[in-house]
This record gives C-alpha cells, sequence and structure tokens, in this order.
C-alpha cells in the first residue's frame, strides 16, 4: 500500500496537496510551475501542524509573495558574488571603524561606563575590552591604535559606521576639551581627504563646540547646495541654512551631543 496520500483543492490558479505528512501548494506563474512546502499536516487530536484552511491562508500569502524575475531582471552569478563582496567589505569596515573609534575614545580616558552607553552595549563586559587600551593610573603610556582625529574624521564622514552622530560629536567635544585633540591636524586631515561635505559639517560642529581653526576650512567648502548634517538624514522640518558652512542647522541634534557625558 502507498505510503502516500494526495488530496487537492483548486485554490485560484493554485492547489493543495497532501504529500507524506506535509502540505504543499502548486500554483502557476507565467509558464512556470512552483511547488513548496507549507508546513506539517495536523495529526486528528493534536494542536501541531496546520489545518486545511491554515494550509490555504499559507499558501495565499505565498503565492503574493513569490515572484520569478523576468529575464531583464535577473543577475549573473558573478554580479551575485559581486554584491556579497561588497556586503561583506562594508560589514568589516564598520566593525573596524567601531572597533577603532571604541579603542581611541578609551585611549583619551572616556570613562567605561560612558563608552559603554555610546556604543550601545548591554553588556559591560562587552565594554570591558577597551579597558586595556585606556590610560594606565600610574602614568604608563596609553597604547595608541589609530590617529585620534583620522578616527574622528572617519566617524563623523560615516557614522553610521561608527555610532549615532550625538557620540560622534560628543566624542569630539570631550577630546578638545581633555586636550587631547589637535585641531591642527584635524582640519589638514580633513582637507587632505578633499571631501567638501565633510569639510561643511567638520566646520559647523567645530564652530558650535567652540573649537579653534575652523577658518582654515573655508576655502575648502565647494560650491553645492546647503546638506544636512547628519549623513543620509533630511534636515528637519523648517531648519535654515548657517550662510558660513552652508549647512542645515540643526541645534537640536548639537545639543544632545553635549548632553551625554
Amino acid at each position: 500500500m502507498s505510503t502516500q496520500r494526495r488530496e487537492k483543492r483548486a485554490y485560484g490558479s493554485g492547489s493543495i496537496v497532501e504529500e507524506r505528512g506535509s502540505w504543499y501548494g502548486k500554483w502557476r506563474i507565467g509558464d512556470r510551475q512552483v511547488k513548496r512546502k507549507l508546513g506539517p499536516v495536523r495529526p486528528v487530536g493534536s494542536s501541531d501542524g496546520f489545518t486545511r484552511k491554515q494550509a490555504e491562508a499559507a499558501l495565499r500569502r505565498m503565492m503574493s509573495d513569490v515572484k520569478i524575475l523576468a529575464p531583464e531582471e535577473r543577475i549573473t552569478f558573478g554580479e551575485a558574488a559581486e554584491r556579497y563582496v561588497h556586503h561583506v567589505e562594508h560589514v568589516m569596515r564598520r566593525k573596524a571603524l567601531r572597533h577603532t573609534f571604541g579603542t581611541r575614545m578609551a585611549a583619551v580616558g572616556v570613562p567605561m561606563r560612558t563608552l559603554q552607553e555610546w556604543m550601545g552595549h548591554r553588556d559591560f563586559t562587552t565594554t570591558l575590552v577597551y579597558a586595556d587600551f585606556a590610560p594606565d593610573p600610574a602614568g604608563g603610556a596609553a597604547v595608541w591604535i589609530a590617529d585620534l582625529e583620522k578616527t574622528l574624521l572617519d566617524s563623523l564622514d560615516a557614522p553610521h559606521l561608527a555610532g549615532p552622530m550625538p557620540v560622534v560629536i560628543a566624542a569630539l567635544d570631550q577630546a578638545a576639551r581633555q586636550g587631547t585633540l589637535d585641531p591642527q591636524r584635524l582640519v589638514a586631515y580633513a582637507i587632505k581627504m578633499g571631501g567638501p561635505v565633510l569639510n561643511r559639517r567638520l566646520g559647523y560642529v567645530m564652530e558650535k563646540l567652540e573649537i579653534p581653526g575652523a577658518s582654515e576650512l573655508e576655502p575648502h567648502l565647494g560650491r553645492k547646495s546647503a546638506v544636512a548634517l547628519q549623513p543620509g538624514r533630511a534636515p528637519r522640518r523648517g531648519a535654515k541654512v548657517d550662510p558660513r558652512w552652508r549647512v542645515y542647522s540643526d541645534e537640536a541634534l548639537v545639543s544632545s551631543a553635549k548632553e551625554l557625558k
């Protein structure tokens, strides 16, 4: 006797099939037949598995979700591989920049509890991996992983890879207040990086934080229209353009950064 039992019920252009204890859905998309597993059949007297009604609902959802790409929408294996490599590089860059940011903030003396909040760590032990980079209370030298000014610039240019924008601004403010930041080097790096938009954001933030040396950036602002202070986000409704830096003013963002301690 066959162990396979089939029961079909037409549902639109599809049908439900019971095979070896599971529900399957079949339907056509263009000239192609599609078959997908919907879930296990619910045994009599049990609450596990799908009833026929639940299987039909699953089939409706799946029929609306599954799409066969048209030839012009399909990508080659090489294109898929290139996209994957790009994704991996993005993830690795994010991890590297976040780690550098964490080590540099620890090195300039940011308390571990503050750094935990800045980095968004739920578990304090995760933050403690940066404790080895903090200044030695006995007077030993801190371990320098990367240039502080370059790290802050990279974080300001791509805050989504390092931390929220208020955290990056707060780190810049704290480094300036503690005297560990070299404003001249910071500005020189920004000009060397050659990004007018970055120069505008940096100049605006330096002015709001009262960090000297921002005037050196003014010849390197480009001629494009005003930009938002936070990359990737539209300016606040009704925000005015700062005439000096051609950045949409965002006092709330700067204020929230100053409140971080």
